[in-house]
């Protein structure tokens, strides 16, 4: 055929830009898929904040009874605590093995100044003027290490 040859062409470029969209759709499943493990992880970390901040007030009480029977109350509360502490240890469990499958981003971990540097793993908009917004990618510098997990 006469167009034999440009068809060949139109149909190598055809493949090529098909293979393309093919594997970017494949990087784009698996970044959503990364993001959906990341947001899992941080609404649970959140809700096991939450839950440790409800209980700090009862562990930081200075309460110690003013009789025998506010003792007694006191320590059948205190006893209460332990046993919801011991529950909860493996849901703080479950969060270091949530943390740890999450898919690790390769990024420079120290800048020129010896600094640790971190990746975003998803876009964050600040809610407050203590947060910082950032977009996924973004390399920051890491200034407190306090709810990092160990590599």
């Amino acid at each position: 055929h006469f167009a034999a040859d440009d068809v060949r062409v139109k149909l190598g470029e055809l493949t090529g830009r098909w293979d393309t969209l093919k594997g970017k759709a494949s990087q784009r499943r698996q970044d959503l898929e990364d993001s959906l493990q990341a947001q899992q992880y941080f609404a649970d970390a959140n809700e096991a904040e939450s839950w440790m901040r409800e209980k700090e007030p009862i562990v930081a009480s200075l309460d110690y009874g003013k009789d025998e029977d506010s003792a007694e109350a006191l320590l059948k509360k205190h006893e209460a605590l332990m046993s919801d502490l011991s529950a909860y240890g493996s849901s703080i469990h479950g969060l270091k093995e949530q943390a740890q499958s999450c898919r690790q981003q390769v990024a420079p971990t120290d800048d020129e100044t010896g600094k640790e540097l971190v990746l975003a793993l998803y876009d964050y908009q600040e809610k407050s003027p203590r947060e910082v917004t950032m977009k996924k990618g973004d390399i920051l510098t890491l200034l407190n290490s306090t709810n990092k997990v160990p590599a």
